[in-house]
């Protein structure tokens, strides 16, 4: 240990005397936190009837109202089956050149014609 690690482990240890010398005893602090809470034990048990008034009541008018007829169910729309039914990313699928993984090659034959089709000529910027 060299003299900057005691320096300041001497000073944590005075800071830490001062703090505890500015800090009220825990007995003090717990005696006042059971003086708050008195207030709020007193309004609990009111509360607590209200509720049960209210729950009572809002299951007494409950069962005096009548029934209610049963709704019919909607009628369902159409549902369309699964083999008419299109993806609406569908057209993603659709990709230049598919036509070429669809087909088996023919070797010997060369290349489709949708190939080998001359390119149309860019313009050049004048």
């Amino acid at each position: 240990m060299n003299d900057d690690d005691r320096e300041l482990r001497e000073g944590f240890t005075r800071l830490r005397a001062e703090e505890e010398r500015g800090a009220p005893a825990f007995s003090a602090l717990r005696g006042h936190a059971g003086h708050a809470a008195a207030p709020r034990r007193r309004l609990l048990a009111p509360l607590a009837l209200a509720a049960a008034a209210v729950l009572a009541a809002a299951m007494l008018w409950r069962r005096e109202s009548p029934p209610s007829p049963p709704v019919p169910p909607a009628a369902a729309p159409s549902a369309i089956s699964l083999d008419q039914w299109r993806a609406p990313t569908d057209f993603l699928l659709q990709t230049p050149g598919r036509e070429l993984l669809s087909t088996v090659p023919a070797l010997g034959r060369g290349l489709p014609r949708a190939i080998t089709s001359p390119m149309p000529e860019r313009s050049t910027p004048s």
